[in-house]
């Protein structure tokens, strides 16, 4: 390094944009676009999640394509506030809230966190996150969907 500068302004100019290449590595980020996807026997039904920002030294596409599969459960547990594989707790209820449908044992509610990594990367994938069954409830102009964790209840329970 004590050569490039004692070459003068060229060799200053070629450190500087060493130095900024080296920051902008460093800075560098790629996005795993996320979704949750519920797949019952009458429909498919997909919704916008938060994303996930991969951040550090990444060589492009292929450490995206890398990343991306094994932040899918985390990512989906740590935004949800609970459980996936199986599906329970706060994360059940945030995901009755999210399809905001019934979703009852017989329609085998299956839910995929799915992810891509855009366009010019080109990779994307799911993960089978586990069973999801609800009840929606009206009372008056109140609208309640509450989990049936587990799919245990065949039947729908009185509100």
């Amino acid at each position: 390094m004590a050569r490039v500068l004692l070459t003068g302004g060229c060799g200053l100019l070629l450190l500087l944009l060493t130095l900024h290449s080296s920051t902008h590595i460093v800075s560098a980020k790629k996005t795993c676009f996320m979704s949750v996807r519920l797949a019952t026997k009458t429909a498919v039904i997909e919704k916008d999640f938060k994303d996930y920002v991969i951040r550090g030294f990444l060589k492009g596409c292929g450490s995206a394509g890398r990343t991306c599969p094994g932040k899918v459960i985390p990512h989906f547990e740590g935004t949800l506030g609970g459980g996936v594989t199986p599906i329970r707790g706060k994360a059940a209820e945030r995901l009755c809230e999210i399809f905001n449908r019934e979703i009852t044992p017989e329609e085998n509610g299956e839910v995929f966190g799915k992810w891509h990594t855009g366009r010019s990367c080109g990779k994307s994938g799911s993960t089978y996150l586990g069973l999801l069954c609800c009840w929606k409830y009206t009372i008056g102009k109140y609208v309640f969907v509450v989990p049936n964790e587990g799919c245990v209840e065949t039947t729908k329970p009185s509100a």
